[in-house]
């Protein structure tokens, strides 16, 4: 399963990910797309669905509870940030790595501040379909490196201190002027 967990937004390349969907037929192959939350852009992507009969590829939870967040994750197989801002943190690649998930993410520098490219997760060209489809379907196919990159995306936030504790101490160090 191919999962996102999010606000919907139009900015979240969701539109992108279900014409890939399609277009690659990856419900023949036994592929669901699971699109965790809701928002604005719900009814497009909603429409979306219902004009090309994706029904059976696609599950959306609507909005979920906090506490519910990482049993959704942990149904994904590839957990996909199809697009982000590139002047903020995102936050849902963290949840990614916390749950130890595949990850395949946007190729910007905010994100390459977190995963490294093939060893933490895969990272597509922004915007490009054929490349963000190329990265699925490697990873659809490879369940070995599915598990290798779920593992070392997990680990890579303790390694790097990705951590909410860590940043405490960091911005207590900082008010203390130590």
């Amino acid at each position: 399963m191919i999962g996102f967990v999010g606000w919907f937004r139009p900015w979240h390349g969701l539109e992108m990910l279900l014409e890939i969907v399609y277009e690659m037929r990856l419900a023949e192959h036994g592929v669901c797309l699971l699109l965790v939350g809701d928002g604005p852009a719900f009814p497009e992507l909603h429409h979306y669905v219902l004009s090309h009969s994706l029904e059976s590829a696609v599950i959306f939870t609507g909005a979920v509870k906090q506490q519910d967040v990482a049993a959704h994750i942990a149904a994904m197989n590839i957990a996909v940030q199809p697009s982000a801002p590139e002047y903020a943190c995102p936050m849902k690649i963290f949840e990614y790595m916390g749950v130890g998930k595949c990850i395949v993410a946007p190729d910007q520098p905010n994100i390459r501040e977190i995963l490294d490219d093939g060893e933490t997760g895969l990272l597509f060209q922004v915007g490009d379909k054929a490349s963000l489809s190329a990265a699925l379907w490697k990873l659809l196919h490879d369940p070995e490196q599915r598990a290798a990159l779920g593992y070392k995306a997990h680990y890579h936030i303790f390694e790097r201190g990705f951590l909410w504790q860590t940043n405490a101490k960091k911005t207590l160090a900082l008010v203390s002027g130590a």
